[in-house]
């Protein structure tokens, strides 16, 4: 409209009103000091004419990336396309948003985002985050998504979802590449028993056996130590014999039959305490090998060479004592005798020192937290592969422990050595064993070894006479004999006096005097 005059106004708003015509009417308030939005811009009183400005408006393209524990995605690499065709890429800031500003036109645009670095999830957090643009996580092709214009547009990435089985007993010793039980009450093959269960009852799972290292050395030998553990870690599970006895010359040392032999010993009450763990080979460890050798070949019924040297026979009885209780763990867990499902040609990878401290991995905080191997069952449609990198599955991944099974403590073997309170063998002696589940009869042989198979029960007694033996222990293979032949030792103390010897005689005297000899001389020694 032109200049105001109210005549000519109001007739041809009469006349475009008659004829049908759509009216628009703008209102301003025009004076010095005008402010406000509008399509025009501010008009003064001196105004000579009253035309309005072109319309000139903007809107925005904005994207927020999170993953499903509301953690931003900052760095991920974001590609925003408007829909006047407008493009922009840049990294997200630290909160995860990136936008693309004066986009003339309104309308559906597209995001293209490739994650970068991500921060891992956070342990103990299951808070699951809600958007209409929800997407699994994708280790290879980028995310693409369309969003509309205007107000910020939330885009959750998913993270795939990893059980990991309690690594409680699959730790290592230092610079160490076999899997035996560092702590009296730590075996590895409870774990390993969990682990098969699982896959057993859950089809589409697959199984990943990850080596882990400390930092101590160079990247290569990591990495290499670590492929030995997941090695090892897999021959025990299925029972490559060979493959782990070539493993164990190559790769393990005197420390790691002293942890077995002092495992059997404390555990299942076998006569092989070595005394210490330091890797020396002395009279008494080789005492213990020889006493683990005849004790393999009563248990076993077999027939390997006692001569206390641990060689290629020795460590392959050593590995088929281990096999031997993952068997009976997976009978109670009701596992039968199948090939796992691998989540790679074989099964194992190494993730060297790359993988240290981990927040969705509580023990890996430790120095020997770092030294394992972990039980990871992924399901199978997880778009990973090894291509993409051990460690960056790690940062990306959801980590649910498995808690090992309580089954795996079932059924069990009683080996035991009948002997009176003075050390004597009890030969040909009738003897009854009671479990809260069944009841057995019978006879000790002639070293007085009790021999009962496949028990099942929670605990064990055994009644000899007037005698009875308890035995609470959740699972046994042997239990203890009567009477410990050797004192407790201190593991600080190099040079102990004190040597193995039989029990006095039932009818012998303890002559007092030569026990302070004996005490005197042994002052004198370590003086």
């Amino acid at each position: 409209m032109g200049p105001w005059d109210g005549d000519s106004i109001a007739e041809r708003l009469a006349h475009d009103i008659a004829s049908g015509s759509l009216v628009l009417i703008e209102i301003h308030r025009a004076g010095l000091g005008w402010s406000g939005e509008g399509s025009a811009p501010p008009r003064h009183v001196d105004d000579a004419l009253d035309v309005p400005a072109a319309k000139a408006w903007s809107t925005v393209l904005r994207v927020k990336v999170i993953l499903d524990d509301g953690a931003p995605l900052s760095g991920a690499v974001v590609t925003l396309t408007a829909p006047d065709g407008q493009t922009d890429e840049g990294p997200a800031s630290q909160r995860g948003e990136a936008e693309l500003a004066k986009v003339t036109s309104e309308g559906p645009g597209r995001v293209v985002i490739r994650p970068g670095q991500v921060p891992r999830w956070r342990w103990g957090d299951e808070t699951m985050i809600s958007s209409e643009h929800i997407f699994d996580f994708s280790f290879g092709s980028p995310i693409d998504a369309d969003i509309a214009t205007g107000a910020t547009r939330t885009v959750v990435l998913r993270r795939p979802e990893i059980e990991r089985v309690d690594g409680e007993g699959l730790g290592f010793a230092l610079d160490s590449a076999l899997l035996v039980p560092l702590d009296d009450h730590l075996a590895p093959t409870p774990a390993l028993a969990t682990a098969l269960a699982r896959l057993h009852r859950a089809p589409s799972l697959r199984l990943l056996i990850v080596g882990h290292a400390s930092a101590e050395g160079s990247a290569n030998s990591n990495d290499e130590l670590a492929r030995w553990r997941a090695a090892c870690t897999r021959h025990l599970l299925v029972g490559e014999r060979d493959a782990w006895v070539r493993l164990a010359t190559d790769h393990g040392s005197p420390a790691d039959v002293q942890r077995l032999l002092r495992y059997l010993a404390r555990v299942h009450d076998w006569p092989t305490e070595p005394t210490r763990v330091d890797g020396s080979v002395d009279a008494r460890v080789e005492a213990a090998v020889s006493a683990f050798q005849s004790t393999y070949n009563r248990v076993f019924d077999a027939d390997i060479l006692v001569d206390g040297v641990v060689g290629v026979e020795t460590l392959g009885a050593l590995f088929d004592v281990q096999r031997h209780e993952l068997r009976h763990q997976r009978t109670a867990l009701d596992v039968p005798e199948e090939a796992p499902r691998w989540f790679s040609a074989t099964g194992v990878a190494s993730a060297g020192a790359r993988v240290l401290v981990h927040p969705g991995i509580p023990p890996s905080r430790a120095a020997a937290g770092q030294r394992r191997v972990d039980l990871l069952l992924l399901d199978d449609i997880v778009t990973w592969r090894e291509s993409h990198g051990l460690d960056r599955l790690y940062d990306v991944a959801r980590f649910r422990t498995i808690p090992i099974s309580p089954l795996t403590m079932g059924r069990s073997d009683l080996v035991v050595q009948l002997v009176d309170h003075y050390g004597r063998i009890l030969a040909n002696e009738p003897y009854r064993v009671v479990t809260d589940e069944e009841e057995r009869e019978g006879t000790s042989d002639d070293q007085g070894v009790v021999v009962e198979r496949g028990l099942y029960g929670s605990f064990a007694r055994l009644v000899c006479g007037e005698a009875v033996i308890v035995v609470d222990e959740p699972y046994h293979l042997t239990t203890k004999q009567r009477h410990d032949l050797v004192p407790p030792r201190d593991d600080g103390d190099e040079d102990a006096w004190w040597t193995d010897a039989p029990l006095p005689a039932a009818d012998d005297e303890i002559d007092d005097d030569a026990l302070d000899e004996d005490d005197d001389t042994a002052d004198s020694e370590s003086d």
